[in-house]
């Protein structure tokens, strides 16, 4: 009888090899107290550490301290409600950091913890990869949005200013100096701009005369300044280009070279 007890713990032993030897994934037996009692493992140097310093030793000796308490943690439900439990975590390996899968049961029969671990790491970075490819596209289209409501918000501010701009009496009337001073009001309250001004082209476009500049913090008005194309040409390159200059502390860079 102790004969064929033998023999068939030998064939179990036998077909447990055998399954390892085909499959990537670590085992690893312990007793009650978390000593590490066998191990299984394909390829030696899959190991974290060699088994000479780890084997008959408690897991809380061999295995980082945030490691280590996922263990215990999963030690304690597994023998409390007898149900395999599932983790993950990292360890850092020579060549970067691998993702681990522990599943952890309680075996009441032999009073062991038995722990399969497999090696997931390239799964984990693929799903990484699609979680940040996802957030990076979402984040796209927030901006795009975001975007398209600031186009649709200027187009409706600019229609505004312009029906304003076109139902002022000094610009009926052909008062272009109120009107100009008008304009400049108007756009620096709704803009929330501190100064504004307003330029007209001299002769052939060699000077540029200006109607008013408004400060929106003093409330003044300023007129007759000249600017020659001479003195600023990068300015009157980049007006006649563009139309008109905002210029903020983000552009000071800009200002200086154009208007320094």
């Amino acid at each position: 009888m102790s004969d064929q007890i033998k023999s068939g713990s030998e064939k179990q032993n036998k077909l447990l090899e055998a399954f390892f030897e085909m499959v990537p994934d670590l085992l690893f037996l312990t007793d009650a107290q978390g000593i590490i009692l066998e191990y299984r493992a394909k390829i030696t140097s899959d190991l974290y550490i060699p088994p000479e310093v780890f084997l008959h030793k408690k897991i809380d000796t061999v295995l980082p301290p945030d490691i280590n308490n996922l263990f215990t943690d999963a030690m304690a439900r597994a023998i409390r409600n007898g149900q395999m439990q599932t983790f993950e975590y990292d360890l850092s390996y020579p060549d970067g950091n691998h993702h681990f899968e522990c599943r952890l049961s309680w075996l009441p029969e032999s009073a062991n913890y038995v722990a399969v671990i497999r090696d997931i790491t390239q799964r984990y970075q693929m799903e990484e990869g699609l979680k940040n490819a996802r957030k990076l596209l979402e984040e796209r289209f927030e901006a795009r949005e975001i975007e398209q409501k600031f186009i649709v918000d200027q187009l409706v501010l600019h229609t505004e200013l312009i029906r304003e701009i076109s139902q002022m009496e000094s610009g009926i009337n052909g008062d272009i100096e109120r009107l100009a001073e008008e304009i400049t009001e108007l756009l620096a309250n709704r803009l929330g701009i501190d100064r504004v001004s307003i330029w007209l082209y001299g002769h052939e476009m060699t000077m540029m005369e200006c109607l008013d500049l408004y400060v929106k913090k003093e409330q003044t008005h300023t007129k007759k300044m000249v600017m020659n194309r001479a003195d600023q040409p990068l300015t009157f390159e980049y007006l006649i280009k563009n139309r008109y200059m905002i210029i903020n502390e983000k552009s000071v860079e800009l200002q200086e070279k154009i208007i320094g």
